[in-house]
């Protein structure tokens, strides 16, 4: 593809998403499309262009201030303004094939969305934006690590069922989503940074599943009991873990 090419196809792309014209945007996406962010992780053009979607109430505008093109690859520099953060800059990486866009990375310090804004207004964006649900059971310890890296405790406390129960650390239990956030939310006193770990195959059952993950530190191993919702996503029901003492 000429660089041309490229560089339309994301002029186009930003020019509808400032326009939240998302009808535009999404004839612009491989069906096919990944995107990766430090919040978010999307493996179709119909969840990212949604997840764009549910953020405009809250995006105020996109100043782009440089673009560089390759050939088929366009990494944009940008300032994206918000009623919820402060101005952010994020560097933007979008990949063309056949005509569409068939991947974005974004960089930029999710710090600014999960500790900036406060009340009511910054909890639905955050929610319904920016954090990634699970689709099968094991995108759970991906999005834990994620969400724990960018210190996001309400974000880690919505990966458990309500009544859920974790022994974390080993031994020590919390019942119920608000023991488990404040749980997490004493743990990220003390560590800001973890590291993903490989997992290991899950058994299934219904709408249950026993998911682990080799342990990258000293601990005795971790083990969750995923539960199928009705809207097909995944939440942990038990989770048995050794991150912290």
């Amino acid at each position: 593809m000429a660089d041309d090419d490229a560089a339309q196809l994301a002029s186009a792309y930003f020019a509808a998403w400032q326009a939240k014209d998302f009808t535009t945007l999404r004839s612009l996406l491989a069906d096919d499309l990944e995107y990766l962010g430090p919040l978010g992780h999307y493996k179709s053009a119909d969840a990212c262009r949604d997840s764009l979607a549910s953020m405009a109430p809250v995006t105020k505008d996109l100043v782009v201030h440089r673009t560089f093109v390759d050939n088929s690859d366009v990494l944009t520099w940008f300032t994206l303004l918000t009623t919820v953060a402060p101005p952010t800059a994020v560097a933007n990486w979008i990949h063309v094939e056949d005509g569409k866009i068939a991947r974005i990375q974004a960089l930029y310090d999710p710090r600014v969305f999960v500790n900036s804004a406060q009340g009511e207004e910054r909890s639905t964006a955050m929610s319904v934006t920016a954090r990634e649900k699970a689709t099968e059971p094991e995108d759970l310890a991906r999005i834990w690590v994620d969400l724990a890296n960018a210190g996001d405790v309400e974000g880690l406390a919505e990966l458990y069922e309500p009544d859920a129960v974790m022994a974390f650390p080993i031994g020590k239990l919390h019942v119920g989503r608000e023991a488990i956030r404040a749980a997490f939310e004493e743990m990220l006193k003390h560590f800001s940074h973890f590291e993903q770990e490989e997992p290991l195959p899950t058994l299934r059952t219904g709408d249950l599943a026993l998911t682990s993950t080799v342990p990258v530190d000293d601990s005795r191993g971790r083990y969750q009991v995923a539960r199928r919702q009705p809207d097909g996503t995944w939440l942990r029901v038990l989770h048995s873990s050794g991150y912290f003492a």
